[in-house]
């Protein structure tokens, strides 16, 4: 009953909002080559807020890059006149959701603060399975014999300007389960937070040159997100990014062993021998509206897997965007993965009543993938998956939203179905 209400409320939700519209943007698709936010951003580099000599207002470059740029701004605030902080406090709010990626928070800052950055998002969900065959009590839950899970959960950045060049970021993250008060359902974890569950990211980011270098421990995610998703697969080791239109990006170092939440493929990742990690990842654009990213990657433990992967995008309209991508690994068999998806809109934290809706398919045969599908909170690809999932944001009121992800899946290999539905409430400070 609790599962059919959830999902049932989903619908409605779903309904009501998709009479206008039906996807959404994300961080890496194009600004629109009209877009302000160029000419704004040309101004600040014009006056020297921005030290970017490589910015070229006639090359379309996506959301991620703009914010790259917005977030210098941001940083460099204190030198900025009344005109130019009025730019930067617009630009702030229109990339906040990408700001906050990349670890900067708010508009121009005072000067009390303009080195010291706090800010993260409480986050209260619930999330109901109703899987069979091989992903019967896969690990997707605590609570797998009862099917859902209520939680309440933090993350918390700090951001720490050391000088123009270069900053440190933090992230801390803690999950409750509301049934227990502890992290899992076990007596002994009650209360306790789980060792996993400390700095999910510590690392150092900043300019050598013209080359912009990440050591620590960081979210990664190259090309379209098919290998590696962001969210708590992260790489512990150092990345070289370079290039004006066509960017490179070079990693080395080791993929983490485990984390509980959000299990890694155990036929590619050992959890108990260190998993070394390179990678090469190239993004090129191909027009204004439309580009294409293509990366390699190396795993080494007592054997080696090598991935590489492909794959496109294309703005048809300013809100719609069309995408996919494909994998294939050096395993004999369930060795390749297809993406295809669609992004319409995009929820802006100021603006309440906005909203996004992305839907995707995915087909990931089980050697093809460390863990492409954290963002969609299915649990597990060990037996690899194929089918529908979408997700939808919307703006309640300032800096509050409420998502709903749902996917309905099956095995690659044997049999089985993963069906998940987790709606979320955020209170983004």
């Amino acid at each position: 009953m609790r599962k059919q209400l959830i999902v049932t409320l989903m619908l409605v939700f779903l309904v009501g909002i998709t009479g206008t519209a039906f996807a959404a943007a994300n961080p890496f698709g194009d600004v629109p080559a009209n877009h302000w936010s160029y000419s704004a951003v040309g101004k600040l580099v014009k006056d020297g807020i921005i030290d970017s000599s490589n910015f070229n207002g006639d090359k379309t470059i996506t959301r991620y890059e703009m914010a790259q740029l917005v977030a210098r701004g941001v940083w460099n605030a204190e030198k900025a006149n009344a005109e130019d902080k009025a730019l930067i406090n617009k630009l702030s709010a229109e990339f906040s959701a990408e700001l906050s990626n990349l670890g900067v928070r708010g508009a121009a800052p005072e000067k009390h603060d303009d080195k010291f950055h706090l800010f993260g998002v409480l986050h209260v969900s619930d999330q109901v399975w109703n899987n069979s065959g091989k992903f019967h009590n896969c690990g997707e839950s605590f609570f797998d014999n009862d099917g859902y899970v209520p939680e309440i959960g933090v993350d918390l950045f700090l951001t720490y300007k050391v000088n123009d060049a270069w900053k440190v970021v933090l992230e801390e993250e803690a999950i409750r389960s509301l049934r227990t008060g502890g992290y899992g359902a076990s007596s002994s974890t009650e209360g306790i937070a789980a060792g996993n569950q400390h700095l999910d990211q510590m690392f150092a980011v900043g300019k050598v040159g013209e080359t912009t270098v990440t050591v620590g421990k960081w979210d990664y995610v190259p090309g379209y997100g098919a290998v590696l998703n962001m969210s708590d697969r992260a790489v512990n080791g150092v990345q070289a990014a370079f290039g004006n239109k066509v960017v490179t990006k070079l990693t080395y170092g080791f993929l983490r062993e485990n984390w509980t939440g959000a299990p890694l493929n155990s036929n590619i990742i050992s959890s108990t021998e260190e998993n070394r990690y390179a990678a090469a990842e190239v993004n090129l654009p191909l027009s204004k509206t439309a580009n294409m990213k293509a990366a390699y990657h190396d795993i080494s433990n007592s054997s080696t897997t090598r991935i590489y992967e492909v794959g496109a995008d294309k703005m048809l309209t300013k809100d719609v965007q069309l995408w996919g991508t494909y994998a294939k690994s050096n395993f004999d068999t369930q060795n390749t993965e297809y993406i295809a998806g669609v992004n319409y809109k995009r929820a802006d934290l100021n603006v309440p009543g906005s909203y996004r809706l992305s839907a995707r398919y995915i087909d990931c045969e089980k050697n093809a993938s460390v863990g492409p599908s954290n963002d969609w909170w299915v649990g597990t690809v060990n037996y690899g998956i194929r089918g529908p999932q979408m997700n939808v944001q919307y703006v309640l009121d300032k800096n509050i939203d409420f998502q709903v992800w749902a996917s309905t899946l099956s095995a690659t290999e044997g049999t089985g179905k993963l069906r998940t539905v987790k709606a979320e409430i955020d209170y983004f400070f």
